[in-house]
């Protein structure tokens, strides 16, 4: 799957070279190589920024060097924020700033405007596997002031970003692995836009996750039936419409609605079954 993605033209194969790393990283427990390698990694690809709720959930439950803070109110800070926690942010944040400020050199505005800023704003009314192509599609036209605040681009990261953020949190402090896969797949599944090349963002956890799943050979088969059927049953749907011309938004749609069904229900059969 990576060497096809990569015949699109796509770097996914390095973007998860540069992910895996970190996560290898912070296993290792080399927090300051991890939060460069993290900076890293946001700065090619946006989303692993959400792999910072994890790493802090973890921070806050293991050991860790005193903090140079002394008493009065700095006291009460460090019992909100761990020295480590602090520590791995500002690294982190300070690598992807500096490679922020670099690439501005370089490009100026335009690099803020398509890295950053483009997808506060961007409506792709293409189909793809969301549940949001088709409702952008229906409103693509319409002018702003006609549009109700539901229909506002940045209202599809709340569920998003609540999902992938939170789980961070949820099973960052037990298990970072597990943590990165599930935060992954709902940031994915949830997505505005949603494509096969972004299957792969949580597809190279999978191999370090397998073991450690306890399921028979019926169940597995019946939860890789349901995710690979969903995307046959909605590829068959957006061949009619793409190569044929039919008219078939609105099952496209409904089949985009049973994807984000059956993804879900996949991911916490996949949860259920962790050791």
């Amino acid at each position: 799957m990576p060497a096809n993605i990569s015949t699109r033209g796509s770097a996914e194969s390095v973007l998860g070279l540069i992910v895996v790393s970190a996560l290898a990283l912070v296993l290792k427990r080399r927090y300051d190589a991890a939060a460069v390698v993290l900076g890293l990694a946001v700065h090619f690809k946006i989303y692993p920024f959400i792999y910072g709720a994890s790493i802090l959930a973890l921070l806050r439950h293991s050991p860790s060097p005193p903090s140079p803070y002394s008493s009065g109110r700095r006291r009460l800070f460090t019992k909100l924020l761990s020295w480590a926690q602090v520590r791995f942010a500002v690294i982190s944040i300070a690598t992807f700033a500096a490679l922020g400020g670099l690439m501005y050199g370089i490009w100026g505005h335009s690099f803020l405007q398509h890295t950053y800023f483009y997808h506060l704003t961007r409506r792709d009314h293409r189909h793809n596997f969301s549940l949001y192509f088709y409702p952008t599609y229906l409103n693509y036209s319409s002018s702003s002031s006609s549009k109700s605040p539901l229909q506002n681009p940045l209202v599809s990261f709340i569920p998003q970003m609540a999902l992938s953020i939170g789980t961070g949190f949820m099973f960052g402090k037990d298990d970072i692995t597990l943590a990165w896969f599930v935060q992954t797949a709902c940031f994915v599944t949830f997505n505005k836009v949603c494509t096969s090349q972004y299957f792969m963002w949580y597809l190279w956890f999978l191999p370090l996750i397998l073991p450690r799943l306890r399921l028979s050979f019926q169940r597995a088969g019946v939860l890789i039936a349901v995710w690979v059927g969903v995307q046959a049953l909605w590829l068959s749907i957006a061949y009619k419409l793409e190569f044929l011309g039919e008219p078939v938004f609105f099952s496209l749609w409904a089949a985009s609605a049973l994807f984000l069904v059956a993804n879900a229900w996949v991911l916490v059969e996949v949860v259920h079954a962790y050791g």
